[in-house]
């Protein structure tokens, strides 16, 4: 069931970037951190709801599953906004991992559940959904970056484009 679990972080941190962007453009109103704030608490209560769910499936304990997966994906995400605040380099993937895996073993225990299993919970939701995420996240930014600092990029598409409307109209593929 690890591997549900895994696809199932991923999914739900997949969902929550769809929700983060619907959030920004129905209300224009709520400043990034608000909006950060909110989609957090979303992902959080979804991350808990599928990892309860595959424990229930597995026949694990429902609530232990639910505790771990909201608690480390709470913790995952305020380690990524604000880690830096507090010493931690959010930005770094060991310390969401660890803070991740610690806290989904902390909510396991909350539940009178096992440790060690709510921190295999933790780490799966800390690592499938936030990190890979974060990942993906930075490498489009790097290319969005080079794209910008690359001031012959507008023509070089134009040339491109040219030359393959040239070859089209010349039959040849």
């Amino acid at each position: 069931m690890g591997g549900a679990g895994g696809a199932a972080a991923y999914g739900v941190g997949s969902l929550a970037g769809v929700i983060r962007t619907g959030i920004c453009t129905t209300t224009q109103t709520l400043t990034n951190l608000q909006v950060d704030i909110l989609a957090a608490g979303i992902e959080g209560a979804m991350n808990g709801l599928t990892q309860g769910i595959i424990q229930g499936i597995s026949g694990g304990d429902i609530l232990q599953g639910i505790s771990s997966g909201s608690i480390s994906s709470l913790v995952s995400t305020t380690v990524g906004m604000s880690g830096t605040a507090a010493g931690v380099d959010g930005t770094k993937i060991g310390g969401t991992l660890f803070f991740g895996t610690v806290s989904g073993g902390f909510g396991a225990v909350l539940t009178n559940g096992n440790f060690w299993q709510g921190a295999a919970t933790g780490l799966i939701v800390s690592g499938l959904n936030h990190i890979e995420h974060e990942i993906r996240i930075n490498s489009i930014n790097k290319s969005l970056e080079q794209l910008q600092n690359d001031k012959n990029v507008e023509s070089l598409v134009i040339e491109l484009l040219k030359e393959k409307k040239v070859q089209f109209l010349q039959g040849k593929k």
